[in-house]
């Protein structure tokens, strides 16, 4: 079952981000690592509140009700509200598909010396 939460400053009360997970124990909800840039520059700077506000959802549903919520507070990068959810919602990680430039782009960053293998030898087991 799928569910949707928001993060709220603790010192202005404002909700900054909308979210979706799946997990039994609200993981997502409370993960701290993987998370924007922007994210992580407002919680360096205040707490922040964990709230599940719909549960017990289908995949499906879950994403429709993200986006509902989404559009409710509004994005801050298009100048329409105070979350700085960077897309209108409703694609979550699950299933998520990459077009062929971000794919060339991932790429390109981790060939090379970029790559943890990077000229190292390998023996046959």
């Amino acid at each position: 079952m799928a569910y949707i939460y928001k993060h709220i400053r603790i010192d202005t009360n404002v909700v900054f981000y909308i979210g979706i997970g799946n997990s039994k124990n609200y993981s997502r909800a409370y993960d701290i690592k993987h998370r924007s840039q922007w994210w992580k520059n407002i919680v360096n700077k205040t707490d922040f509140i964990v709230e599940i506000i719909e549960d017990n959802l289908t995949w499906k549903e879950a994403c429709d009700l993200e986006k509902y919520w989404i559009k409710h507070y509004g994005r801050k990068d298009i100048n329409e509200g105070t979350l700085i959810n960077m897309t209108d919602g409703g694609d979550g990680a699950f299933g998520r598909v990459i077009n062929n430039d971000t794919r060339m782009k991932i790429s390109k960053a981790n060939s090379g010396i970029n790559n943890g293998n990077w000229k190292r030898e390998f023996t046959d087991v």
